[in-house]
């Protein structure tokens, strides 16, 4: 009599009620590769070194042919050995990765929970990080403050809500994190390798959300090594071994197979042997691939994105990021606020007594010292916004790991921190300049433009950097030897007057440049040259202004082009 097969198993009642369901997951041929080349270029010192030993990439398969389809109010399990490509799996099914060759389609609104959740915070609150999960999972900043209370109550923590997170234990970081992911309408629910943190009461808790979910015909696929959990929850399972699915179907012969692999340690060679199945619950995805005619309608494939088609989610996403970075920059004390305004206050005491008093750099320039601050201020916001971007994706590699959304936020975020930052120093600006007895005039209006036209600068280089960070770990060295060169080549602590007769009109022809000679006519000295007399005519202006751009245009071009790959990069 022979063994028995995975064809030979009758269906689960919960499997055939759910045969004839939409399917919520196609994946049909989804192959992955992530590529470790010989020599790791980064710096560009040893690109420059090294460029003529150059050597082919190493292949790292991590999928091979994968197919499968989750139905509709589906609990899928997905089980494996470790390196047999579930979380990569997961990865690309949510968007984190892009992939070669295959199609994956998703019908609904996906909610991933990757490891330990989006993004937590140690320096905030369990309110604060909720906040910020619950927005960069979908939801407006209004919806995630009013299910804060009910998702701290189903984590079990509404007494440590005002405690920071660096004094969670990793099981309440998890528990908070899984609260949030479940109660933001999701259509289908993506978990790897969580539950197993959190303790019995809350593990039941959770497989209860999961039944309410499955009845209100949401879709849940459930990454883990649990063979327990896969039998009692799961309606089918998938087993990966070698990037290869080897086995769809029941899950009571999905985990008996693991195990078997565990106790037997097969090679690549001994997978597929007798069990070949071509049911529904049978065995290779890769003999019956989904068709494509199965899908229906309203499907969606997810990958990573740069900008994403949701201009409100990419404005929710950044303002969520920059007032989070804000606050803990800050530590949300009067003092911390108060530095903001300080230190260029600070550098700017130092640059004027120095070249106010050593130097004759003052001499023949109305209001000096409001000069100097006006420009030490808006000299600060640039480098600010530059020098943060240059390792934000970096910073943020756990957040980009983990979800997807628009990548672009990030160094949005750090534009906009360092606008708040900017408008706190401007009132400093105003006190001085209503101190001076300067009077209001219409040419005051022309700031704002100025501002912007700085801003546009200082963003698209700093996503330009960003990117180039990724691949050059010297990026950073290299922009701060830049920006001594741009401070002391810009009019800051001098007048653009002061530049070489023979080199004045090519210098004055820098964005930087144009912004603070123009900011000098129009806020302090309407006799001083405006930034067309110091160009050599107003045609000249294009110049500038093409830099501004076509270094914004270069910075989001490539920005978008290397979006797709830079969650696997860093």
């Amino acid at each position: 009599m022979k063994a028995p097969t995975l064809e030979d198993e009758a269906p689960r009642s919960a499997s055939s009620a759910l045969g004839e369901a939409a399917p919520a997951i196609v994946v049909e041929g989804l192959s992955k590769t992530f590529h470790v080349p010989q020599q790791r270029y980064t710096r560009l010192r040893e690109r420059l070194v090294d460029r003529f030993r150059s050597e082919p990439p190493e292949l790292l398969p991590a999928l091979d042919a994968v197919s499968f389809e989750v139905r509709k109010g589906e609990f899928f399990g997905v089980a494996g050995r470790n390196g047999s490509g579930k979380s990569t799996l997961l990865r690309c099914v949510c968007g984190i990765y892009s992939y070669e060759e295959g199609r994956i389609e998703v019908r609904g609104r996906l909610a991933p929970f990757v490891e330990l959740g989006v993004d937590l915070r140690p320096d905030l609150s369990a309110r604060d990080n909720v906040i910020l999960n619950a927005t960069m999972l979908g939801l407006s900043r209004s919806e995630a403050c009013d299910r804060v209370d009910a998702i701290l109550a189903f984590a079990g923590l509404e007494e440590f809500e005002t405690m920071r997170l660096r004094n969670f234990s990793s099981g309440m970081k998890v528990r908070l994190a899984f609260s949030v992911a479940i109660q933001v309408d999701a259509d289908v629910l993506l978990v790897d390798e969580v539950l197993a943190v959190g303790d019995s009461s809350f593990q039941r808790r959770c497989f209860q959300e999961f039944d309410r979910l499955k009845r209100e015909g949401r879709t849940v696929v459930l990454v883990t090594h649990d063979m327990e959990a896969l039998r009692r929850h799961c309606d089918r399972a998938l087993l990966l071994e070698t990037q290869q699915v080897i086995a769809v179907g029941e899950p009571e012969r999905i985990a008996d197979r693991y195990e078997e692999l565990n106790r037997r340690n097969y090679g690549p060679g001994d997978l597929y042997v007798s069990e070949r199945p071509s049911g529904q619950d049978g065995g290779p995805a890769q003999d019956s691939a989904p068709a494509a005619s199965a899908l229906a309608a309203g499907a969606a494939t997810y990958l990573p994105v740069a900008v994403g088609d949701d201009l409100g989610r990419l404005g929710n996403v950044t303002s969520a990021l920059a007032i989070t970075e804000f606050r803990i920059k800050y530590q949300e004390s009067a003092l911390g606020y108060a530095w903001a305004v300080m230190r260029p206050l600070l550098f700017f005491l130092v640059l004027y007594a120095v070249f106010d008093n050593v130097t004759n750099l003052a001499q023949g320039v109305e209001h000096y010292g409001i000069y100097v601050l006006t420009a030490v201020v808006m000299w600060t916001f640039f480098a600010e916004t530059v020098t943060g971007s240059v390792t934000c994706l970096k910073s943020s590699e756990g957040l980009l790991r983990k979800l997807r959304f628009p990548q672009l936020a990030i160094p949005l975020s750090v534009l906009a921190r360092a606008l708040l930052n900017l408008g706190v120093n401007s009132l400093v600006v105003v006190a001085f300049v209503v101190a001076s007895g300067l009077e209001p005039r219409w040419s005051w209006l022309e700031l704002p433009m100025l501002a912007a036209l700085l801003a546009t600068f200082a963003f698209g280089l700093g996503t330009l950097l960003s990117v180039a960070y990724v691949r050059y770990r010297d990026t950073y060295e290299v922009w701060g030897l830049t920006q001594q060169l741009l401070f002391f080549g810009s009019p800051i602590i001098y007048t653009a007057g002061r530049y070489p007769e023979q080199v004045q009109e090519v210098l004055s022809l820098s964005p930087i440049a144009v912004v603070f000679i123009q900011m000098r006519h129009a806020l302090i000295d309407p006799a001083a040259p405006t930034a067309a007399d110091s160009v050599g005519g107003v045609a000249m202006l294009l110049v500038p202004l093409g830099i501004v751009a076509g270094v914004l245009a270069f910075g989001l071009w490539l920005f978008s082009r290397e979006a797709p790959q830079v969650a696997e990069r860093l």
